[in-house]
């Protein structure tokens, strides 16, 4: 939970230029255009100047559907909903309204609509839409049996390839991936997030510049589009570039005003660059947008954490908790915290729900040992030590607590010998 994790990746939560077989006439037809075309800000200039028509259920589909690129989710979500009051049997709003779930981190009522829209009507459409929603479930076997259904229905579409590269690439399949990229790219030359998701195959396979050549090109085929400004803020971060990375993100932000992956990136390089009052006031910001997210409240937790606000910090993680009471890592995070300020009572308890929620993680054995250590059993500590070194026997970090124990206990034998593993492991490693 340290980390907001991006399940479904840029590709995934946005639907460009959807493929409908419907037909608009006279300004609905000039909007769908723009839409198709990638245009999303100027069709809702020209929706704009419609706003007689906002009990339309066309109207409402393509300024939800414009909506979603430039992350206006809750009009998205408002105008798809109402399209579907008013129109129960309009498949690609319920297709369209599945996407904005998924960005709003409603999995069951995304899978719920992407299934309505097939249900009414199949289409090409509908089963990328649904392998989107798939995908971002984790299941990679049935968002490729999605998308192949839909590259069989119109193998002309660049989206769909971008997107079988996707689940490709989270599958470690680069090759393939960049097979599909650039067929993509062959395909529709304009369609710049097939050069957003290809950049980060780059990056996978360790080429900086193709990597900074495809996100610029994004960039300037999209300036106001901003994943492209996201994704590079990152691989300037990486690169070590905190500054631009900095810049990147804060545009970003500027250009998705609900985007909380924007907002998060910013925040957690701020708390990297040491300004945690400054990474806290964004946190904060998108708070307001996403109080449901329990990632967030972790992140507020070190923002306030690093300037001392301890209770405050703890009261933070007791909302992630509150919110996520089945994942491990809150338990795991507040025993820390509990454990940094000698609170070694109220640690042992977090720690064993997070073992118990987790038996397979290390982190919470590790931390009961250290408990263990705090409280003067080193016999137990030992066992659990023991136990993850079997497990982890190259893992540097456990062998010096182990050795560190055996020296406290006077086993010098015993500590010399994994000071002696140590030795060679960082020789192996170098």
């Amino acid at each position: 939970m340290k980390r907001i994790v991006i399940a479904i990746v840029l590709t995934a939560l946005f639907c460009t230029a959807p493929a409908y077989a419907q037909e608009f006439s006279g300004w609905k037809a000039d909007a769908w255009k723009l839409i198709e075309q990638y245009q999303y800000h100027q069709a809702l200039d020209l929706l704009a100047k419609h706003q007689d028509a906002a009990n339309d259920p066309e109207f409402l589909f393509l300024r939800g559907t414009a909506s979603i690129d430039i992350a206006l989710f809750k009009q998205a979500d408002a105008d798809l909903h109402k399209a579907i009051e008013l129109n129960g049997q309009y498949a690609e709003a319920y297709a369209q309204l599945a996407l904005v779930d998924a960005w709003l981190n409603r999995a069951e009522p995304a899978k719920q609509h992407a299934e309505r829209s097939l249900q009414l009507k199949q289409t090409a459409e509908g089963y990328y839409v649904r392998a989107r929603i798939h995908f971002a479930a984790g299941d990679t076997d049935a968002a490729q049996q999605d998308i192949a259904k839909a590259i069989e229905m119109d193998k002309n579409d660049a989206r769909f390839y971008v997107e079988r590269a996707t689940i490709l690439r989270q599958l470690n399949q680069f090759d393939q991936a960049m097979a599909d990229y650039n067929r993509a790219i062959n395909l529709d030359k304009k369609y710049y997030k097939a050069y957003l998701e290809r950049s980060a195959v780059y990056v996978l396979k360790g080429d900086p510049v193709g990597a900074r050549t495809d996100i610029n090109q994004c960039i300037a085929l999209a300036p106001r589009f901003f994943g492209g400004y996201l994704r590079r803020g990152y691989i300037l971060q990486q690169r070590g570039d905190v500054d631009q990375a900095l810049a990147d993100f804060t545009k970003a932000v500027e250009l998705g005003p609900e985007a909380i992956e924007a907002y998060y990136a910013k925040a957690e390089l701020l708390l990297q660059l040491g300004r945690p009052a400054q990474a806290e006031q964004v946190t904060r910001q998108v708070l307001r947008l996403r109080p449901d997210a329990p990632d967030l409240y972790v992140l507020l937790h070190y923002t306030l954490g690093s300037q001392g606000k301890l209770p405050e910090a703890e009261q933070s993680l007791n909302k992630a908790i509150e919110l996520a009471p089945d994942d491990w890592r809150g338990y795991n995070m507040r025993g820390q915290l509990y454990l940094a300020q000698n609170k070694v009572e109220q640690a042992l308890p977090d720690f064993e729900k997070a073992r118990s929620l987790a038996p397979k993680r290390a982190e919470p054995r590790l931390n009961i040992a250290s408990v263990k250590m705090a409280q003067k059993k080193p016999n137990e500590a030992l066992q659990i030590l023991n136990e993850l070194i079997t497990e982890h026997p190259d893992n540097i970090t456990l062998l010096q607590m182990r050795m560190s124990l055996y020296e406290q206990t006077g086993r010098s034998a015993e500590a010399l010998a994994d000071l002696e593993r140590i030795e060679k492991l960082k020789k192996k490693e170098q």
